[in-house]
């Protein structure tokens, strides 16, 4: 039986502080929001789900406003055959106003997020991180 490589973390400076600042970011907004349940099922929040996924919206993937508290059980219903269901749940949850408020950014293809802002949020994320602690 032939075996899959082991995925190699990249070598890519860009890529490395894009994945450092994506755990930044969960971990701050765990803290942050400890306390606020699961958007969709009301247990306990265990992370935040891109709602315009990060591959679709440089734009919104460090934006507070595309972020839902979320757990896991219902994260992976969002990211499975449920995912449709959930997303106009939350849809309702957070209102019209917020709808269009995503859709304007998301439309925002000119965003770009070059090392000197991922170093920027990797500072800022750890500090907040740190004040919270």
């Amino acid at each position: 039986m032939r075996r899959t490589p082991l995925k190699r973390k990249s070598k890519n400076p860009r890529k490395v502080l894009l994945a450092k600042a994506d755990r930044l970011l969960q971990d701050y907004y765990r803290l942050k929001w400890k306390d606020k349940p699961c958007m969709c099922c009301g247990k306990k929040m265990q992370l935040c789900h891109h709602f315009v996924l990060k591959s679709h919206s440089n734009r919104l993937r460090f934006e507070e406003l595309n972020l839902i508290p979320i757990c896991n059980f219902c994260h992976s219903k969002v990211h499975g055959f449920h995912g449709e269901i959930l997303n106009g749940l939350i849809i309702l949850s957070k209102g019209e106003k917020w709808l269009k408020e995503i859709s304007r950014l998301k439309q925002d293809t000119t965003y770009k997020l070059p090392i000197t802002r991922l170093r920027e949020l990797i500072e800022f994320y750890q500090e907040k991180i740190n004040e919270l602690k």
